[in-house]
């Protein structure tokens, strides 16, 4: 009986994400970038979120910014038992409640409704119809002055960077599996090692340019565009690649833990 031959099994690749570092489009891991966002939360960089607890929404904008946040989003105004609850849960079981509460708090952190019009370039009336949630954002370039005036403000909050304009530095330690590629396709496995802090001294020093680019990502919510610099970072100090692109340099196949100390 003839023996049969049957095509190999096609192997699908990890998923990608594009970001871009340095005005270059970069591609990054999506299992990395997913492993940073459930490591981020332990490594020092919770308080460059620019989310706040529920707690501290409800003393910035008080039980009335609250009631308002929940009627714009069509609902009943809560009780002040309700409240006490939300507070005490930690959390807004409405997402949509939420969001416009973030957002009041928001705008009340960057000085109110006029200061933050006068900041994008838009009428009062169009950034309270964003507060309120009646727009997902400002038009044209407003969106992106108020997205950096949000980073701006959380990058001071956090002490990141001070009122001089001063960048703390990050000490990073990494463990992760890592991909090194030079012009193709091979590369090598260090599975549970550190790639930065690699003598094990307490983590590799990043320079002011590269601080404040993982600093700004983590702010954004940009967990890919963190992750390339942190490659970057690798491949140029630690592994002294020549460049860092798709096709050079170190790349996180995957992370399993991070430790970041502000110095």
């Amino acid at each position: 009986m003839a023996r049969q031959h049957r095509p190999r099994p096609r192997t699908t690749p990890p998923g990608q994400s594009t970001t871009r570092i340095g005005g270059t489009p970069v591609r990054v891991n999506d299992n990395a970038v997913s492993g940073f966002g459930d490591a981020s939360a332990d490594a020092g960089l919770d308080q460059l979120s620019q989310l706040s607890s529920i707690r501290d929404v409800r003393t910035r904008i008080g039980a009335e910014g609250l009631r308002q946040a929940a009627i714009d989003a069509g609902r009943r105004p809560p009780s002040d038992r309700t409240l006490r609850r939300w507070v005490h849960d930690g959390r807004i079981p409405h997402p949509d409640v939420a969001a416009n509460a973030q957002r009041r708090a928001a705008i009340d952190r960057l000085g109110g409704v006029r200061a933050v019009a006068a900041v994008v370039g838009r009428s009062p009336a169009s950034v309270s119809r964003w507060q309120s949630g009646k727009t997902n954002q400002l038009r044209g370039a407003a969106n992106r002055k108020l997205a950096d005036a949000r980073v701006s403000e959380t990058l001071a909050r956090a002490g990141i960077v001070d009122r001089a304009g001063n960048q703390r530095r990050a000490k990073v330690v990494v463990r992760a599996t890592v991909h090194a590629r030079s012009g193709d396709s091979v590369g090598y496995d260090y599975r549970q090692k550190k790639v930065m802090g690699f003598d094990g001294v307490g983590g590799d020093l990043l320079d002011e340019g590269d601080s404040r680019a993982l600093a700004d990502a983590v702010a954004r919510g940009d967990h890919a565009a963190a992750v390339a610099v942190l490659e970057r970072h690798a491949s140029l100090n630690y592994a002294n690649f020549d460049s860092f692109s798709d096709i050079d340099g170190m790349h996180f196949d995957s992370i399993d833990s991070i430790s970041i100390d502000w110095q």
